[in-house]
């Protein structure tokens, strides 16, 4: 096999890989870096997105709970008064107008408040 011929001196043709050496070093060593930083970011991600998914079960079972509770209510409630309908509470006999209670920068929004 015959020697890879170059017009370049040797001591430029050392210099030159000495350098590609180094860049290489150096850019191999900034990729480790990143790596680092992304595997550190993905646990934290994990973290906390297992937090997050904890929380959001724990939401769930206590919607569950509260739901299961309110129709157990519903249902005692029924037993005493026949004529409870749990689907339309006549919500004007058990709260006050809103306009009473609001304070005054929030009268001008009761009809968005109240059609929303």
């Amino acid at each position: 096999m015959k020697d890879f011929e170059s017009k370049m001196p040797i001591s430029r043709q050392i210099r030159y890989y000495k350098q590609s050496r180094d860049n290489w070093k150096e850019n191999a060593a900034q990729k480790q870096i990143k790596i680092r930083e992304y595997v550190q970011l993905t646990r934290a991600l994990k973290k906390s997105r297992d937090n997050w998914k904890t929380k959001a079960m724990q939401a769930k079972k206590r919607a569950e709970e509260a739901e299961h509770k309110i129709s157990e209510l519903e249902r005692k409630l029924k037993k005493l008064d026949p004529s409870y309908d749990s689907n339309s509470p006549d919500s004007e006999e058990l709260l006050p107008p809103l306009s009473e209670k609001a304070p005054h920068h929030l009268v001008a929004m009761l009809p968005l408040i109240v059609n929303n």
